[in-house]
Parts: C-alpha cells; structure tokens; sequence
C-alpha cells in the first residue's frame, strides 16, 4: 500500500512540474507576441524591464528551459533595439546620458547572446561550443 501511495505522489508530481512547464512556455510565447504586435512603443518600453526580470526569475529557477531562454533572449534584444531606436530618433539625448544608454545596451545584447546560445545548446547539443 505504501509503495503504491508513493508511486502515486511521484505521478502527481510530475504531472505539476509537466503543467508548469507548459504554463511558463505559453505565457512566454504568448509575451513575446504580444510585444511583437503592440503598437505603443512608450508602454513596451516601459513594461519590459518587468517581464525582463520575471524571465530571469524563471530562468534562475529551471536554467535548462530552453523555451524560457529563448524568449528571454528575444526580449532582452527588443529591448536593446528599442535603445537603439531611441538614440536615432533622439539627437538632444545629452553625451552623457547617450553613453549610458549605450552600456545598457551592450548588456542586453550580451545577455541575449548568452540565453540564446544556452538555449540552442540545450535544443542539440551540437551547438554547445559555438
């Protein structure tokens, strides 16, 4: 009897972890769509820093989730381009703040070259030592 109730918890508890891992990769599929076709890039640029820092949240978490680097690394490169646009469009930006932005920008870009080589080493592991 108790071995059965064991089997049964380990059955539960897969069931949970396959649920939530179905769940995170919806919600960031679903994330990355709705950035992609959102037409208010004031609110965008405002509202990504948060879901920057949910996704690394879910990525300390499980940082073998290939869906969750993956959009990780989509974000965090809309994100450094949305700077990039900013510094075009923005000549009275000052010298200082210019430089500033362009070091964020270099982060993003690092990070998103980090969780999208992660990401596709974990999709074939061919790719690790690119």
């Amino acid at each position: 009897m108790q071995k059965k109730m064991k089997q049964l918890l380990f059955i539960l508890i897969i069931a949970n972890l396959t649920a939530c891992s179905l769940a995170i990769e919806s919600f960031s599929n679903n994330l990355n769509n709705s950035v992609r076709t959102n037409n208010d890039i004031e609110t965008i640029k405002q509202g990504l820093p948060a879901y920057i820092v949910l996704l690394n949240s879910l990525i300390e978490s499980d940082p073998e989730n290939e869906e969750t680097l993956k959009s990780s690394a989509e974000l965090l490169n809309s994100y450094a381009g949305l700077i990039s646009i900013d510094l075009e469009m923005n000549e009275k930006i000052p010298e200082y703040q210019r430089v500033k932005l362009i070091k964020q920008r270099n982060i993003l870009v690092n990070q998103s070259l980090n969780n999208a080589q992660k990401a596709i080493c974990l999709y074939d592991d061919v790719y690790c030592n690119i």
